[in-house]
């Protein structure tokens, strides 16, 4: 065998890995997609209304136990993007992604 020979077949190894894996997380991603694209065209719920006040800062933090999702988030959320709807279904959207992909190369792993 030549040496020449065995890089190749570690090469076609390699992408018949990663086809396999698109082929695997693809599905769920374009569920995930399919599903939450849907808010894209949406406004705010009403609970977010609260979390809006707060972050423009007219509202003081009620908890401190979900400080994070609900009021760093929407802060930065709230510079980023102000009052359009449009930013935040974008970043929600592709966290859903993100976790589809964890989850999946979680399962790969185990």
């Amino acid at each position: 065998m030549r040496i020449a020979d065995v890089g190749s077949s570690q090469r076609r190894e390699h992408w018949r890995r990663v086809l396999s894996h698109a082929a695997h997380l693809a599905p769920p991603l374009l569920i995930a997609l399919a599903i939450h694209s849907r808010a894209l065209h949406t406004f705010f719920a009403q609970d977010d209304v609260t979390f809006l006040t707060r972050a423009a800062r007219h509202l003081p933090i009620s908890s401190v136990a979900r400080s994070l999702s609900s009021g760093l988030a929407f802060q930065l959320e709230y510079a980023a993007f102000g009052l359009d709807p449009l930013g935040y279904h974008l970043v929600n959207l592709s966290l859903h992604l993100l976790n589809v992909a964890g989850v999946y190369a979680l399962f790969v792993r185990l």
